[in-house]
């Protein structure tokens, strides 16, 4: 399965999986000019911003690729997204990382949810 296919079916998967699990898909794919955040959810008077890694069959190349400039970019685009939706301004906000992989053929998957994934204060120095 090629690598852009994967990664829609993941974001599919990983939406369907926080929805079933009590969060409001607010956007998908959200793009600014520093960079896309997959999924922006809200539950529990949180604004989370979601990550979404799909792979094959590893789960540790799932979580791999979320460097701190991927972080750093997710951060920036999130304040871009709350400085254009001022409505969840008042909310806490979080960053979470959903790992997909396949587990034995290519319609199967496993889906974990790090949640908290990182913190603005390990990106900058306060």
């Amino acid at each position: 399965m090629e690598a852009k296919k994967l990664g829609k079916i993941g974001e599919r998967l990983a939406a369907e999986y926080l929805t079933d699990n009590g969060y409001q898909v607010i956007r998908r794919n959200y793009h600014t000019r520093y960079g896309e955040i997959d999924i922006i959810a809200f539950k529990d008077d949180e604004i989370v911003f979601v990550e979404v890694k799909t792979r094959h069959k590893n789960r540790a190349a799932a979580y791999s690729n979320v460097s701190n400039v991927k972080q750093r970019r997710m951060v920036k685009s999130a304040v871009d997204f709350l400085g254009s939706e001022s409505e969840y301004t008042s909310y806490r906000i979080r960053f979470d990382v959903v790992a997909i992989w396949n587990v034995s053929d290519e319609e199967t998957f496993q889906i974990e949810h790090l949640v908290d994934a990182f913190r603005v204060d390990d990106l900058y120095e306060l």
